[in-house]
């Protein structure tokens, strides 16, 4: 299986190895999974300050059950959508 490269949300960098990415499967904002990629701590930490993403209210139990929303450690050989 091939590793996949993944764009920085908030740099545009295209890297591999991911290791910080943002997961929407806690916040009611989005009706659907989105997974938003970053190069490093200073881009994740940058999404932070700029986004209003703590401010997000918290998705109400049931969570939605099915694979794409299973709980995702790497992120590195899996499809995923992005905003």
């Amino acid at each position: 299986m091939l590793k996949k490269s993944h764009t920085c949300y908030v740099c545009q960098k295209t890297f591999t190895n991911a290791i910080y990415w943002y997961d929407s499967i806690h916040d009611s904002k989005y009706p659907k999974r989105l997974i938003k990629p970053f190069c490093g701590p200073p881009c994740a930490n940058k999404f932070r300050e700029i986004s209003d993403e703590n401010t997000y209210p918290a998705r109400e139990k049931p969570w939605p059950r099915g694979p794409e929303w299973q709980i995702i450690q790497d992120i590195d050989y899996i499809d995923y959508e992005s905003d």
